[in-house]
Parts: C-alpha cells; structure tokens; sequence
C-alpha cells in the first residue's frame, strides 16, 4: 500500500513539474522604435527616457522579448530614422525595422507638439497651458492587426503646479500610459 502511495505521488509530482513547461508559448519579439519629439536635445532625452520606461513596464517579458537596444540601433542608423520619423508615424517604416530586426511586433511614437506656454492673453489666474499632439501606431504581425492612438491633449494648470520637478515630462508619462493602454488592450 506504501509503495502505491509513493508511486502515485511521485508520479503527480512528474505531471506538476511538467504541465507548466508545456504551456509556455514563445514570447512575441517587440521593436520599440525611439519616440520622435521635436524639442531640443535634453528635453528629447528625457521623453525617450518616459517612452522606454513605460513600454519596458507594459510589454514584461515572460510574454514579450524586446528587440536589443544595439541591434536596433544599427537598423535604425540604415534607414536614417532620425530624418524618416519626423515625418509622422507610418505603418511601412515600423514593417521595415521589423523585418530587419525579425521581431512581430512593432511599435512607434511621434510627438508633434509637446510644449508649456503661458496662456495668452493673460488672465487673472496666471495659468500656463500644456499642449500634447502626436500618434502612436502598434503593429502585430502575430495577430495581423494594426492600431493607431491619436493624441490630442490640452489643460491648463496653475503656474504653481507647473514649476514642481519636471512638469511637462510627468503629464507626458500620464499621457504615455493612457496611450499605450488603450492600443494595448487586446492583446
């Protein structure tokens, strides 16, 4: 009756070591493409900086393998993405890094407009309004399907508000997640 036991436990134990392995499916391979902003070179860094943190914390890597920073850069430095990207996102260049890098996925942003300017004209309550305006485009090969987010954001805020820490880069976070939530949402 022991040597039963033991055998069915042991046999139990083989199977729960074993299903988890058998339901893995390969991670998806993910090109993030660097965010395109047309601000000046510091200002440019630090939304690089929000964009790459937010997609690392959305796209985790059990179910998705980014594409490696310096291999990217060699693709990118092939196509002269600097000069390409200004142009707006667009569906056929993320295809091409995609095909260059062999990843399924692809993702891409472009800020037009991301600026903090005093209201105009002057109001009494000193307010600064904050402008946000681009696309972002995700496209699955694995799934077929392409989306594309239009932002469009406007607010004014207090100027007290607006000279604690880095303002502009803190509501382009906010904006970054709300973005690549709703694109993201079916996965």
């Amino acid at each position: 009756m022991q040597k039963i036991l033991r055998s069915l436990l042991l046999a139990l134990l083989v199977v729960g070591f074993m299903v988890p392995c058998l339901g893995k499916a390969e991670a998806a391979r993910l090109v993030v493409l660097p965010v395109v902003t047309h601000e000046d070179d510091e200002n440019a860094a630090v939304s690089r900086r929000v964009w790459n943190e937010q997609c690392m914390s959305i796209f985790k890597f059990p179910e998705f393998d980014i594409v490696d920073d310096s291999d990217l850069t060699v693709v990118l430095n092939k196509i002269n993405y600097n000069v390409v990207a200004k142009n707006g996102v667009d569906e056929a260049l993320i295809r091409q890094v995609m095909t260059e890098t062999k990843a399924e996925m692809g993702i891409m942003l472009v800020m037009d407009e991301l600026k903090l300017e005093p209201e105009f004209p002057p109001t009494k309550g000193n307010y600064y309004r904050l402008t946000q305006k681009g696309n972002l485009m995700l496209v699955n090969n694995v799934s077929g399907t392409v989306k594309k987010e239009r932002i469009s954001d406007w607010d004014d805020y207090d100027y007290a508000l607006t000279v604690r820490g880095d303002f502009v880069h803190d509501q382009f976070r906010n904006t970054v997640i709300r973005s690549l939530k709703k694109v993201v949402k079916a996965k």
